[in-house]
Parts: structure tokens; C-alpha cells; sequence
């Protein structure tokens, strides 16, 4: 009998390292995947805003700044529904942040207006303007000035 219960212990604590061992190699194995998933999107980002800079000081170097300032507004608009949709998740401090900026687009194009490229932006831009409408803490918008929204 005794030697049961040690078959038995042994099956057991076997079981159990089996167990933690496994749950340790599986979370290193979706930690590392899941860093390599947004390490390859941030780098994607920073490389498409990489080429956007280029583009947009390569027009300013040959003068066209007509092309530079439509490059540079047609960017902070994908920034403004980009920042608008990260609005909704972010914490207190950082939705602040966020609305500040949202409140600081709304101010430079309601004194540049433009002409939107589509229904769909026209309809994302215009819900990321009311976010702001909304938020009476925001002085930007009632002074017609920018207000820093740096973290």
C-alpha cells in the first residue's frame, strides 16, 4: 500500500510540474508573440510617417507648399479620427490629452476649412468635433487657441 500512495504522490506532483512548467513556456511563447505582433506594427507606423515627412518637406524644399500644407492637414485628419477612436479606452489623464488635441484640430480647421475626400471621413471627422463640443473643459475651444496636450 505504501508504495501506492508514492505512485500516487508521484503522479501528482508530476502532474503539477507538468502543469506550471507548461503554463510558464506557453506565456513566455504569447508574450513574445504578442511584442513581436505590435513591436512590427509601431514600426510600420513609424515608417509610413517616416515617408509622409519626407514627402511633406521635399515639397516645402521645392516650393510647392501648397502640396506640403494639403499632405500635412490630409495627415492630421487621419490623426484626428485615429486619436478620436483611442479616445473612448483611454484612461482619465491620457483622455484629457487626447480631447485637447481633438479641440485643437477642431480650431485649426474651422479656421482652414477643407474639403473632405469622402462621406466616411466627413462623418469621422465631424464625430471626433463633437467629442469636443460635448467636453466643457476644454478652454481651447472657447479661446480659439491651441492648448498643449503633451503626456
Amino acid at each position: 500500500m505504501a508504495m501506492n500512495k508514492k505512485t500516487v504522490l508521484t503522479i501528482i506532483v508530476s502532474a503539477l510540474a507538468g502543469s506550471l512548467l507548461g503554463g510558464i513556456v506557453i506565456g513566455f511563447a504569447i508574450f513574445y508573440f504578442t511584442v513581436q505582433f505590435f513591436s512590427d506594427s509601431t514600426a510600420l507606423s513609424s515608417s509610413n510617417q517616416l515617408n509622409f515627412n519626407i514627402w511633406a518637406l521635399e515639397s516645402l524644399r521645392s516650393d510647392n507648399k501648397a502640396k506640403a500644407i494639403e499632405q500635412l492637414e490630409q495627415e492630421a485628419r487621419t490623426n484626428l479620427v485615429t486619436v478620436s477612436a483611442f479616445e473612448n479606452d483611454a484612461s482619465k489623464k491620457r483622455k484629457e490629452n487626447l480631447l485637447n488635441s481633438i479641440a485643437n484640430a477642431k480650431v485649426y480647421f474651422e479656421k482652414y476649412p477643407f474639403e473632405y475626400v469622402s462621406e466616411e471621413e466627413k462623418y469621422l471627422v465631424e464625430q471626433a468635433f463633437k467629442k469636443v463640443e460635448s467636453n466643457s473643459h476644454n478652454n481651447s475651444l472657447k479661446s480659439g487657441t491651441p492648448k498643449s496636450g503633451a503626456p
